[in-house]
C-alpha cells in the first residue's frame, strides 16, 4: 500500500465495507482492507448525440440525434459541443439539482463491485475539506439521504478526505496539503481529526493547471499540429457509417493527458528555470497527439501551467502558512514534521521540493528546520487508501451511521450527520 506501512489486517468482513472517494475530477471504489481501489473513473457523464447513417451514406432520420449517454473516462472523449455533459461536483461541491448525476456515480460503482443485491451493506465516503471551510455542511445530509433511501445501506461513514489521507501514512497529526481536481486544502489535523478553524483551501486545482496548459499552448507552434490532427480525424470521422467506429477526443482530454505527460515544477521559479539549459531529452519533451503525430514541447510549455498554483493571495504557500499560524503554537511542529501531500495534482513533479522552498520563504527558521515533506508513492490515491485501512479497524466502526439511527434521528438528521462525520 504504502512504503512505510505493513499490509493491513482487516477487523471486520471486508467485503462488507466498501470505499468511496467522490471526487470533483475522478471517484475511487473498491473494498476495505484493499491495498488500492478497484475501480477509477471520471466524475463526468455525457448525454451524446449520436447520428446513423444508411448503406448508401445518408443520414438515418428515425434514428439521428438520439441520446446515447455515457460515463467515466469515454466521456471525457466529448466536448460541449458534441455531447451535454454533466458533472456531480463542482471544486469539491455538490452541484444545484446534480443529486440524480451523483446516483449515477454511485449506481455504477455498486455495480461494478457487487454482484447483485447485497445485505448488510457498509459504505465509507471520503468527503472534500470544501465541505467544512465554505460551510455546506447540508451535502453530507444529502448523501446520506441517498445512500439509506436509494441503495439501502445498513450503516454510511463519511470522513474528511484529508484526514484519510494522512492516515494512510501512518500518522496522526500534521499538514495534509490536498490538492485535487477543482480546489486545495491546507488541513491540520491533530489525533486524526481535522481543525476545521485552521482549514485554508483555493479554488484551484489540477483543472486550473490543465487549462493553463491549454492556454500556453494554443500559443505554440505546435497548437497548429493539434489542429491537423483534429481535421484529419474528422475526415476519417465523416466516412465512417457506425457511431462505435468514429474517434472522438477533445481538447481538454488531451491537455490532460500532456500535462500529466510532460508536466513539472519549476524547482525554484518559472523566470528562473526558463533561463537554464533544457534538462529534458528529447523523449521527456515529446507528446503523441490523437492522430499519432509527435510534437515536442519547450520548457514554458511544460512548467509555466504549475505555477497557477503559486500566484496570487491564495497560493498554496499561504493557505499552508494561514493553516499553520491558525494553531496554537505548541502543535507547530508537529505540523511542519508531517507536511503531506494527498491526491491527483499533488503527482506533479518537481512539487515537493517546491513547496518546501516556498514554506522556508515564509515560515521562522525554526519551523523550517524541522520541516519534512511527505510525498508517498501512491499520493493519488491516498484519501482512499487510508478510508479503506479505518473501515478495516473494528475500532472505527463506532462512526457509523446505521439504518436505525438514521430512521429514528431522520428529523435531526443535520445533528446525526454532524456527530457522527470525522
Amino acid at each position: 500500500m504504502t512504503a512505510n506501512l505493513p499490509p493491513i489486517e482487516c477487523a471486520v468482513d471486508q467485503m462488507e465495507v466498501i470505499v468511496l472517494d467522490n471526487g470533483s475530477g475522478s471517484m475511487k471504489y473498491g473494498f476495505c482492507g484493499e491495498d488500492m481501489p478497484r475501480g477509477v473513473q471520471a466524475s463526468v457523464l455525457a448525454n451524446v448525440k449520436v447520428e446513423t447513417k444508411e448503406e448508401d451514406g445518408q443520414l438515418d432520420t428515425t434514428s439521428a440525434l438520439k441520446p446515447r449517454e455515457v460515463m467515466g473516462d469515454e466521456a471525457l472523449k466529448y466536448d460541449s459541443e458534441t455531447a451535454e455533459l454533466r458533472y456531480a461536483l463542482d471544486r469539491g461541491l455538490l452541484r444545484e439539482d446534480s443529486i440524480d448525476t451523483l446516483e449515477s456515480f454511485w449506481e455504477f460503482a455498486l455495480s461494478k463491485l457487487l454482484q447483485g443485491e447485497s445485505e448488510d451493506l457498509k459504505v465509507l465516503l471520503c468527503d472534500s475539506p470544501a465541505v467544512s471551510t465554505k460551510g455546506m455542511q447540508k451535502q453530507r445530509e444529502e448523501m446520506a439521504k441517498l445512500m439509506f433511501e436509494k441503495f439501502k445501506v445498513a450503516s454510511l461513514a463519511i470522513m474528511n478526505s484529508a484526514v484519510l489521507s494522512l492516515f494512510s501514512t501512518g500518522r496522526s497529526r500534521g499538514l495534509v496539503l490536498e490538492m485535487g481536481h477543482g480546489s486545495t486544502h491546507a488541513v491540520p489535523v491533530f489525533e486524526s481529526y481535522s481543525i476545521p478553524h485552521g482549514t485554508f483551501g483555493m479554488d484551484v486545482g489540477g483543472a486550473d493547471v490543465t487549462d493553463e496548459l491549454t492556454r500556453v499552448f494554443q500559443g505554440c507552434p505546435q497548437y497548429g499540429a493539434y489542429e491537423n490532427a483534429v481535421s484529419k480525424i474528422q475526415a476519417d470521422n465523416a466516412k465512417k457509417k457506425n457511431e462505435e467506429d468514429k474517434t472522438f477526443f477533445s481538447l481538454n482530454s488531451t491537455m490532460s493527458q500532456l500535462k500529466e505527460s510532460l508536466c513539472h515544477v519549476a524547482p525554484m521559479s518559472l523566470a528562473h528555470q526558463l533561463q537554464q539549459p533544457d534538462p529534458a531529452d528529447e523523449e521527456h519533451r515529446s507528446f503523441e497527439l490523437p492522430d499519432g503525430t509527435i510534437i515536442q514541447l519547450d520548457q514554458d510549455v511544460r512548467y509555466t501551467p504549475p505555477e497557477t498554483l503559486f500566484k496570487g493571495e491564495e497560493s498554496l504557500q499561504s493557505i499552508c502558512k494561514q493553516a499553520i499560524e491558525t494553531c496554537d503554537m505548541d502543535f507547530r511542529t508537529d505540523l511542519v514534521r508531517s507536511v503531506v501531500l494527498a491526491g491527483g495534482n499533488a503527482m506533479l513533479p518537481g512539487l515537493a521540493a517546491r513547496v518546501r522552498l516556498e514554506l522556508s520563504r515564509i515560515l521562522s527558521p525554526d519551523l523550517v528546520r524541522q520541516m519534512e515533506i511527505v510525498a508517498d508513492p501512491h499520493r493519488k490515491y491516498s484519501a482512499w487508501i487510508g478510508g479503506s485501512m479505518v473501515a478495516s479497524f473494528s475500532t472505527f466502526q463506532q462512526l457509523f451511521i446505521s439504518k436505525s439511527e438514521f430512521e429514528e434521528q431522520k428529523a435531526d438528521l443535520s445533528s446525526l450527520v454532524a456527530r457522527k462525520s470525522w
